[in-house]
């Protein structure tokens, strides 16, 4: 699945994301640099993200992207570096960011 979106603040001069979420049956924290789930694999002119969830996680997300009812995005990540990013977390949610969202 792929959702697409676009930051509150640029990221490097990119405005734009797209997801590409898929399940597994365990997923693993990567150890590359610090623990990571996924990873940005391309940074212009769209943040692509790669990253991995658990059935259940899948799930959650699909059913809130087919009901149309995701309207916030929470992601932590590296400085980006060579066109690549460790995502240190991600989120997805019914309610829109809040100011508080950015600390």
């Amino acid at each position: 699945m792929i959702l697409e979106g676009e930051w509150t603040e640029p990221v490097t001069g990119v405005s734009r994301y797209a997801f590409h979420l898929f399940p597994v049956s365990e997923p693993c924290v990567g150890q590359a640099g610090v623990p990571s789930v996924g990873s940005f694999i391309r940074t212009k002119p769209v943040m692509d993200g790669v990253v991995e969830l658990s059935g259940k996680e899948f799930d959650f997300v699909v059913t809130l992207a087919a009901s149309g009812r995701t309207a916030s995005c929470s992601v932590a990540f590296q400085p980006p570096r060579y066109g690549r990013v460790l995502i240190v977390r991600g989120s997805f949610g019914t309610d829109p960011p809040t100011p508080d969202d950015e600390e």
